[in-house]
């Protein structure tokens, strides 16, 4: 699939995404204009202005029903309210254009719609500061409309506008409907994709991708088509994204919690902490696996050595083999003739090493991973 398709997929089908668009769609249906609280970087923008037009249109069948995109911050002089520019941007004749008088008994929004200046139009608003934004969610709460036919409006912002919701104004924010989880599902579709990985490489890659992007899909895409992760760490990549030229304004917002933001930052130690989370996810689980299958291996020569030596561990006495943590038959290995054979002793150093790393809050290396993951115990 291209990244189009892919990004489609993103807003149509993954749950958090998708619901960001019929959240907008059922409350335009509503004839309620909504504001879009959605952050600077938001992945695939674009597309999902245009899912959001064509699941609108799909649900009502207005054909007709236009989205106008207006970037305020191109477009609109500071010296026009919110009315006066709609007036000047979408009247059908000059006339009405200039024919608003503010001493008159009605309201600008009132005027608008008796002339049908926004008919069959969804003006999507974009290009906000703090302060426009106020004023355009207060010239919505007070613009009425009945029908579809009179039009409604999208205002997209970054900012925490705090609205009193009614009929004429909703809100719909993305970080109440988008997660990690969300991008995590998104990655497992992706790397079913990609040729030459097992299941548990495609775990970790789908995990380890989530969790350093977080919530930017698209960052998220773009570092499962380096494919690299046998070969090279996935902080290495995301610093070639964070450096590439199409991504210079991703994570440049002042305070930005970005990924792209922390590694422009040198901040090493919160993506470390990110692929860390992401390891105990995948890398814990399958430790602890062939830990029990290596035991069930050699369940006789463990209960051997458990019933003929007194075995201690944290301070109680073991005396069954599955109790048997790697720490404790390392120890043996290391103090006494105890040996399973040359292969699995090392094999069980390996697996201990790996797990105090990630017991102790620090990632296993590339190669650790790929030994783990490349060649499990059978």
């Amino acid at each position: 699939m291209l990244e189009q398709e892919w990004s489609e997929f993103w807003w149509n089908n993954i749950t958090g995404a998708n619901l960001v668009v019929t959240n907008i769609v059922n409350s335009l249906m509503q004839t309620s204009s909504v504001v879009v609280e959605i952050p600077s970087d938001l992945p695939w923008r674009k597309e999902m202005r245009s899912v959001v037009e064509d699941e609108f249109r799909r649900k009502t069948g207005y054909t007709e029903m236009l989205i106008e995109i207006v970037d305020v911050a191109d477009e609109m002089p500071l010296s026009l309210t919110p009315g006066k520019f709609l007036l000047e941007r979408f009247s059908p004749s000059r006339d009405v254009m200039n024919g608003y008088r503010e001493r008159s008994h009605k309201t600008i929004q009132e005027y608008i719609r008796e002339n049908k200046v926004l008919k069959n139009r969804i003006v999507w608003v974009k290009g906000l500061t703090h302060d426009l934004t106020g004023k355009w969610a207060g010239f919505c709460n007070d613009y009425a409309h009945d029908t579809l036919e009179n039009g409604c409006f999208v205002i997209e912002t970054h900012d925490d506008v705090k609205i009193k919701e009614n009929p004429n104004l909703c809100k719909v924010r993305l970080t109440d409907c988008i997660s990690e989880c969300d991008v995590q599902l998104f990655n497992s579709f992706i790397v079913e994709k990609l040729s030459g990985n097992s299941s548990n490489w495609k775990k970790y890659i789908a995990t380890a991708a989530a969790s350093i992007c977080e919530t930017d899909a698209e960052v998220s895409f773009r570092l499962l088509m380096c494919n690299n992760f046998h070969d090279h760490c996935i902080l290495e990549d995301i610093g070639q994204l964070a450096n590439s030229d199409e991504y210079t304004r991703r994570g440049a917002d002042a305070g930005s919690n970005h990924t792209f933001a922390h590694y422009r930052n040198g901040d090493r130690n919160y993506l470390e902490q990110k692929l860390w989370k992401a390891q105990v996810q995948t890398l814990f689980p399958l430790i602890e696996m062939e830990r029990i299958m290596i035991i069930r291996c050699y369940e006789s020569e463990l209960r051997e050595m458990v019933t003929e030596n007194k075995v201690m561990q944290f301070n109680n006495q073991i005396t069954r083999p599955i109790e048997l943590e790697l720490g404790t038959l390392c120890h043996r290995m290391n103090t006494t003739k105890f040996s399973l054979g040359k292969t699995v002793d090392e094999r069980v150093q390996f697996l201990h090493v790996c797990r105090n790393h990630l017991a102790h809050a620090h990632i296993c290396s590339v190669s650790e991973v790929r030994e783990l993951l490349n060649n499990p115990f059978r």
